[in-house]
């Protein structure tokens, strides 16, 4: 579609019209913008075959993002996920300029830097593909339920626009302030109050008037705003199936995972001192098993357990599996027995106790979880309520690939409160509930998640804690799980960028994308690359 559509917005691009441009390509995809709607950008991508993926490109120096076209084989854009979301759209719409205009090579990469030059007609079309002058038109002189208008004002007996206004405006667009402004002023939408010159335009957009403070200040739910447009992110972008890539990336992952989860825990502090373990237990250097401390050995069940994770069969003795795999290697085995018995060995420390439960079996105590103000379920009605999870996620299963990612999100997220809440085992819940709800999302195509201990810990948990007594006592569409989508979403990016890191995106993105997620037959290099 990509390739069809260049051939005739070939002609209009000559003269430069990015109005009449955008105008056709909306007719061309039977596609219309609306304010209320803020999907165009990702419907033009879709409808030409183009892959939105993101990484955190601020590692490697700043705001950058890439067209990428390989031969014969789905484009990709590539935008840097640090920024905020109004930011990545624009992104998104700039390298849409790119695609279409590109020459259509085997082998091309443009990339778009900080420092990039000749960008003025990329992001004019930018603009008017986000904020189509028809629409904005529209808004600006929009009037209320009295007849006057909403945002222009009289100023020396002309209607214009505060400055301030813009915030709403371009609330309403999902764009930054910058963009808007620059669209309305350019377009000669509107008078903006004033501002007469260029140079008085940027002057203002670099005062407090334009800043994200003011714009906090005006709109009071601008954080609801925010999550929308993340919403509308993480619904159109395209996550790698963890089944299909290299196995360094799944490595990695399930290295990142292993590391938080036993930090959020508690078992063991060091991120560094983890990972030296699994370097030296996968390099087969791990003396014998009954020899290491308990928490080591937890470790160990638990990489192994993320190993496997989707290989496992989802039945009634699911929650048991994942949590016998889990401390499989935590229980006193006969050869402990027997090296307990020389006295140098018998007492080893406080935190390498043996566990005192079966693993996989469920807790025949009431038990409290530290720090959390509800109750867990109390031991007769824990089965019924693992049945109840069960089949309500069997159900879920069976519905996956009608939902979106994000009405996907809130049922697991729903699914796995009702787990925590429940607490059926004396230890581990909370390394199981983030196993299940990754099985969850393999299921459904999603990149497992892994909570970054170092920011998102006290977050998660008290995103956990309000959600539980709502998880009891409210049905699933009067719940809110906004706060907890924020932080499953963000561990979603942070593993969209183990899937394209950085470096090798702005380095060798055609080859590492042919080598690391196709499993390819023939390496590719970088040839052809171009800077705008």
């Amino acid at each position: 579609m990509l390739s069809v559509t260049r051939k005739y917005i070939e002609d209009l691009s000559r003269y430069d019209e990015n109005d009449e441009v955008v105008k056709y390509l909306f007719k061309r995809l039977g596609l219309k913008h609306s304010v209320a709607n803020m999907t165009p950008i990702y419907d033009v991508c879709r409808n030409l075959g183009i892959k939105v993926v993101t990484t955190d490109f601020k590692r490697e120096g700043g705001d950058v993002a890439q067209f990428i076209e390989r031969a014969d084989k789905q484009p990709y854009i590539c935008v840097d996920s640090s920024t905020n979301c109004r930011k990545v759209r624009f992104n998104i719409a700039t390298m849409v300029y790119c695609a279409l205009h590109s020459k259509g090579c085997d082998k091309f990469v443009i990339t778009k830097t900080p420092e990039s030059q000749n960008l003025h007609r990329a992001k004019t079309f930018a603009a008017n593909l986000l904020m189509p002058t028809p629409v904005l038109k529209k808004v600006v002189y929009e009037k209320d339920q009295n007849g006057e208008y909403k945002y222009l004002v009289k100023y020396n007996g002309k209607d214009v626009l505060p400055f301030r206004a813009i915030h709403y405006i371009a609330e309403r667009f999902g764009v930054e302030f910058s963009q808007c402004a620059k669209r309305i002023f350019y377009s000669n939408i509107a008078s903006i109050r004033r501002i007469s010159d260029r140079c008085e335009l940027k002057r203002r957009l670099k005062g407090p008037d334009a800043s994200e403070a003011m714009r906090r200040k005006l709109i009071p739910n601008s954080e609801k705003h925010d999550y929308v447009l993340r919403c509308y992110l993480i619904n159109n972008l395209h996550f790698p199936k963890i089944t299909k890539v290299n196995e360094q990336i799944c490595e990695k992952l399930r290295r990142e995972t292993v590391k938080n989860d036993t930090i959020i825990e508690g078992v063991l502090s060091s991120a560094s001192q983890i990972e030296r373990f699994l370097n030296k237990y996968k390099s087969g250097k791990v003396e014998e098993m009954y020899k290491l401390p308990i928490s080591q050995r937890i470790v160990i069940g638990h990489y192994e357990t993320i190993r496997n994770l989707e290989n496992i069969p989802f039945n009634k003795r699911f929650f048991n599996e994942l949590h016998a795999r889990l401390f499989q290697y935590a229980v006193e085995t006969d050869e402990e027995k027997e090296w307990l018995t020389d006295p140098a060995h018998c007492n080893r420390g406080e935190n390498d106790n043996f566990i005192d439960f079966v693993p996989g079996q469920y807790r025949q105590t009431q038990n409290i979880i530290n720090g959390a103000s509800f109750m867990t379920d109390s031991v007769s009605d824990i089965y019924n309520t693992m049945s109840n999870i069960y089949y309500d996620t069997e159900y879920l299963l069976s519905r996956k690939d009608e939902m979106s990612n994000v009405d996907y999100i809130n049922n697991v997220n729903y699914l796995v409160n009702r787990f925590c809440v429940c607490h059926p085992f004396e230890d581990g819940n909370g390394r199981v509930s983030r196993l299940f709800m990754n099985y969850l999302f393999i299921q459904k195509g999603l990149p497992p998640v892994y909570i970054d201990a170092s920011k998102k810990k006290a977050e998660y948990i008290d995103a956990l804690s309000e959600l539980s007594d709502d998880c009891r006592k409210k049905l699933y569409e009067k719940i809110d799980y906004s706060r907890l989508n924020n932080i499953i979403m963000h561990g979603m990016l942070e593993t969209e960028s183990i899937f394209f890191p950085p470096q090798a995106m702005l380095s060798q993105p055609l080859e590492y994308i042919n080598n690391q997620l196709n499993k390819p037959k023939s390496a590719t290099s970088s040839d052809g690359m171009t800077k705008i």
